[in-house]
């Protein structure tokens, strides 16, 4: 698996002061062909361009070309190839999801109205609307940016719908934007209750984002109960919302309400009885027969390295020996595709769920229980089916590598804390936090091999940062619950030794399993992540200066001109060099927003933030339906059913798009409920400490105010302007509050005393008042 070097590029001359792109980054990743202009029918051809013509500022997906234009499936293919062409080469732009619209500011548009001049000042936009508390509104951007829109611009939009929007600078030269269509309505769930108003029933959303809407279906609700309801938007004005009652909820309390109500949003509320039939059908142990077409590691001693919680356990490692004095590293990932095979009741239910969901304190699986926690679960001393990874190391190198089928058999569950703690006793590792043995270690009988894996995570650990991988170290939250299951704590989660040596070993894998997909020119979906806009890096480097840190740009040596570099090795490297910072955790926030959000995707651009020109995953197929299908990819190759016809194939992937879509989709939504989840909680917690005097740091500012995260618990909470004595003008350049008259300024990592003043679990919010505030002057750090 040896690279060919590649010869080194000159640096271009850059202004003093901006943002260089990545040189070492090659222009078309591996497993991009070749642009050939795709052939596309004169009379479709014509066709197509009046419709693009006609849809104007409105972008159109391949589905709506079909159903309009009466396309069939190859000429879906065709239209696809050759937009996806025209997208790169000539006047066409490419939304996310596959859609289609005219460059602006190209003159091939026919419309009676003006072409919109695509400019900095103006043009159009995309994205998905998010409503503040305040009133006000931003459009998520596909750069990883947020446009502001004043609500007086929704122009009927709602929060979560798709929208098209002209961007402009106002009076005051700030960027802002106005909603001039409504792409895609949002008609999800969601929960509230039934009240009479002005005489009609009326749903009442908890989401105080929503408006308050009339309803079309009661479905045997009674005023007061609570609800989950689904939006219906007329097609010819989806500025209108009507509530359908879809179920009336059980009425809880606590955590118990919390996983209700997040799984009713998610449509996760329980599984269809169908599914449940199958799963527990199809949910058999191995035969000897189907052992003998397999490769055999039974006898290989692989184990689990999970948290203590863990019941899924979707993948197994061993580190061996082998003749010649060769080493050999194994992942073996649970083989859920020899169970859930493609369009079946469960793969239906698995694409529509996408991923497993974990909230706080429950997780709500993506596969029944009898595969997700039953046959596909690696159990201990229990014959399993998985797909392997094996993986000869040199140094942190893998120089040779296969992937098989095989059948498995755990030698042990083992505990990142029960691993910490061997290697902890070997001198590799500090001692896992607030954990004590019970008994005798299981961890002890593979010391030696632990010790051996742990030297081999090193390596690959430094082969990974020198290559420019960016280690964002920031912490995730863990609810502490007593015997009757309620909140006693939020405390930060803690990682050791152990959990990086797992995720070096997973990386690692999904790697070399999209370089197989790529070096055998097999269709994938791949991880993306794309590079970030200059502007946003150049943003951060400036909030970084604000904050007084010091750092210096990388000078181009052909030119000896300073410049902000959008290496990874370079914002990597001032990550690490940041972590004695006050602010430490704040930066590496910061830098985070900076970047474009990761997704999936059917074509391989790479992996920023891993420095990674190939990458996909492939290790959880129990809970991410996009490692359930590569699987099924490597599988196909391996028994060599992989679609050789072209228009087959040509199928496949346009398949695999919107397998990636749909995946990319439904993570955003887990994601942000999970969100609320524990923002819910975390309110929730905090109301047994109201009148409590906490210390703390300020963790982010706003034009309304600044967020303090406590020193005691992981919890965050505002802040408001009007608790401030005098006025403050809010500075978006270096994000901090400066009071024009005294000059006092409250910027990022400053130290307070606050006041819990007060807490909403139903918004997820919690109030704070300033008592005292503890400036400090910003050590400086090294150049990175």
């Amino acid at each position: 698996m040896s690279k060919k070097k590649q010869p080194k590029k000159k640096a271009s001359k850059q202004p003093k002061g901006s943002v260089r792109k990545n040189s070492s980054k090659p222009q078309t990743p591996r497993g991009i062909r070749p642009d050939d202009k795709p052939y596309l029918a004169p009379l479709v051809k014509e066709k197509v361009w009046a419709y693009l013509k006609q849809a104007g500022r409105r972008p159109v997906g391949i589905r709506e070309f079909a159903r309009v234009l009466e396309l069939d499936q190859k000429d879906q293919r065709q239209l696809r190839r050759y937009l996806k062409y025209k997208a790169k080469h000539s006047n066409v732009q490419q939304f996310r999801g596959g859609r289609f619209m005219l460059n602006q500011q190209s003159g091939s548009s026919s419309s009676s109205k003006a072409p919109f001049r695509d400019t900095d000042e103006s043009k159009i936009v995309q994205g998905v609307l998010q409503i503040y508390t305040n009133g006000d509104g931003g459009i998520q951007l596909e750069d990883g940016g947020r446009l502001y829109i004043p609500s007086r611009h929704f122009n009927g939009a709602l929060h979560g719908d798709e929208v098209v929007a002209k961007q402009y600078k106002d009076r005051q030269g700030r960027t802002t934007g106005k909603i001039t269509m409504i792409e895609t309505p949002f008609s999800g769930r969601l929960i509230g209750t039934v009240r009479k108003v002005d005489g009609m029933p009326h749903f009442i959303p908890e989401n105080e984002r929503y408006p308050w809407m009339p309803i079309g279906k009661r479905n045997d609700a009674e005023f007061e109960d609570w609800v989950v309801a689904r939006l219906y938007r007329p097609p010819h004005d989806p500025s209108v919302a009507i509530a359908k009652i879809e179920s009336v909820l059980k009425e809880s309390e606590g955590i118990e309400w919390e996983i209700i109500r997040g799984a009713a949003i998610l449509e996760v509320e329980s599984f269809p009885p169908d599914v449940l039939i199958q799963a527990e059908k199809v949910a058999q142990p191995p035969s000897e027969a189907e052992a003998q077409t397999r490769l055999d590691l039974r006898d290989v001693p692989l184990v689990t390295i999970d948290g203590e919680d863990a019941r899924d356990f979707d993948d197994a490692v061993a580190f061996i020996d082998l003749p010649d004095g060769r080493q050999q590293l194994i992942v073996a990932i649970a083989d859920v595709a020899h169970y859930v095979t493609r369009n079946d009741e469960l793969d239906k239910e698995a694409m529509r769920r996408g991923t497993s969901i974990y909230f706080p304190t429950h997780c709500i699986p993506m596969l029944p229980e009898s595969l997700s926690n039953g046959i596909c679960s690696l159990r201990p001393n229990e014959e399993r089916l998985c797909m392997a990874v094996l993986m000869e190391m040199k140094d942190g190198r893998v120089v040779d590598a296969s992937i098989e089928e095989a059948i498995m058999c755990s030698h042990a569950r083992l505990t990142y804390n029960q691993v910490a703690d061997v290697l902890h006793e070997a001198g590799l590792a500090d001692a896992p936090d607030g954990w004590e043995s019970e008994g005798e270690n299981p961890a002890e009988a593979f010391k030696e091999r632990l010790i051996a894996m742990a030297t081999l995570s090193k390596q690959i650990h430094e082969r990974r940062r020198a290559r420019g991988s960016i280690d964002f170290d920031i912490p995730e939250p863990h609810v502490v619950l007593d015997e009757e299951q309620s909140i006693v704590g939020i405390v930060k989660r803690q990682r050791n030794l152990a959990h990086k040596m797992i995720e070096d070993f997973m990386l690692l894998a999904n790697e070399v399993v999209a370089k197989y997909l790529l070096r055998r020119d097999l269709p994938g979906i791949y991880r993306i992540h794309e590079e970030p806009d200059a502007g946003k890096v150049e943003e951060f480097m400036q909030t970084l200066q604000a904050l007084g840190v010091s750092l210096a740009p990388r000078s181009s040596k052909s030119s000896g001109q300073d410049h902000w570099d959008l290496d990874p090795l370079y914002l990597g490297e001032l990550i690490i060099a940041s972590r004695e910072h006050r602010a430490s955790r704040m930066l590496n926030q910061l830098l985070l927003r900076s970047m474009k959000q990761a997704s999936y995707a059917s074509e391989n651009v790479g992996h920023y933030g891993l420095a990674l020109h190939e990458y996909l995953h492939f290790t959880s197929p129990i809970r991410r339906y996009p490692d359930l299908w590569v699987h099924r990819l490597v599988k196909m190759h391996l028994h060599k059913k992989m679609p050789r016809d072209s228009d087959q194939r040509e199928e496949l992937e346009l398949f695999l798009e919107e397998v990636a879509e749909q995946s990319s989709r439904r993570e955003r939504q887990a994601m942000e409920a999970e969100r609320e989840v524990l923002s819910r909680m975390k309110a929730q917690f905090m109301q047994d400490h109201i009148g409590e005097v906490c210390k703390g740091v300020i963790s982010s500012i706003t034009p309304f105010g600044f967020f303090v995260e406590l020193d005691d618990y992981f919890v965050d909470g505002l802040i408001h302007i009007r608790q401030l004595k005098g006025s403050y003008d809010y500075d978006e350049t270096q994000l901090r509050l400066v009071a024009p008259r005294s000059g006092h300024v409250f910027s990022i990592g400053d130290a307070v005393q606050v006041e819990v003043l007060g807490s909403s679990p139903e918004k997820g919010e919690v109030d704070f008042g300033l008592l005292e505030h503890m400036p400090f002057d910003t050590p400086g750090l090294e150049e990175a």
